[in-house]
Order: C-alpha cells, then structure tokens, then sequence
C-alpha cells in the first residue's frame, strides 16, 4: 500500500449576503479514514462562494456531511445529510489544482502527483498548483445548500 499524505483541507461556510447568515447546530463531516471533521465554529461569513475565514485544518477525504443549522431569515431549523460520491471525492483531492500563471509553463486546470509537470513546478520559486484547500458550503434561502 502507497505511503499517501492524508488530504488536508479547510471546511467553510458562507452565504450570499449578510442577512442569510446561519449558525451551525450540529456538525459532522464524514471521512473515508474514519477522522472527526466538521464545520468552523459560530457562524456562516462572507460572500457566495467564500467565506473569507477558515479554521483548524480538517483531515480525510470528505465523503458526507450532517449538518444542522438554523437560519434567521426564515426562521427555521434545517437538516443536511448527505453522501458525497466516494471515487469522485479520492480523486478531487489527489489533484493538484491550477492557481498561478508560471511564465514558459502551460496551465492545465489539475494535475496528479509524479506528473513531470508537477515535479518541475516544485523546484520553481513559485508553485503553479496546490492541493484542494477548501470544502465550501453555501447556505441559501429556504434550507437550500450548494457545496464545492
């Protein structure tokens, strides 16, 4: 068996504005390696798509979630249980994802670790790719919930 890092990621929460904010109740997030994860403590922040905070770093192949939260705007307490597709969640977080431009190198969205590519990249002063580094939900009105 392979000697593989355990994936390190940060779980968010955030919503589209202010007035949609939503506090956790209740939180697991399930791993393949059987590690405890969860949300950050207190409240969701800042905008679609980020929440412009994170906490502790979380460890595992996220591979579900549990979650309870109430939000204000509606006055109401939801739940959110779900699993996430297990080969597509190993595979989201082997990948090395573009995020820099490095000059005479062409950028592809991912690339998987041994990639020549990858290992040439390691060695430049500033890395082209990184590993997933968020699990984000977004928390909309009427319990609705977008995750990436």
């Amino acid at each position: 068996m392979k000697n593989e890092k355990t994936p390190e990621w940060h779980a968010e929460m955030c919503h589209p504005a202010n007035k949609y904010r939503v506090q956790m109740v209740k939180d697991e997030i399930f791993t393949l390696e059987g590690i405890r994860a969860g949300m950050p403590y207190g409240s969701s922040s800042g905008t679609w798509g980020s929440s412009g905070k994170m906490r502790t770093e979380q460890h595992g192949t996220p591979i579900g979630a549990d979650l309870t939260y109430y939000a204000g705007y509606d006055n109401a307490f939801y739940r959110l249980k779900i699993d996430f597709p297990i080969e597509r969640m190993k595979d989201l977080v082997r990948r090395n994802y573009a995020f820099c431009e490095a000059e005479n190198n062409i950028i592809e969205e991912y690339k998987y670790e041994g990639d020549r590519d990858l290992l040439r990249d390691a060695d430049a002063a500033h890395k082209s790719y990184d590993r997933m580094s968020s699990l984000v939900f977004d928390f909309a009105p009427k319990g609705m919930v977008w995750f990436g």
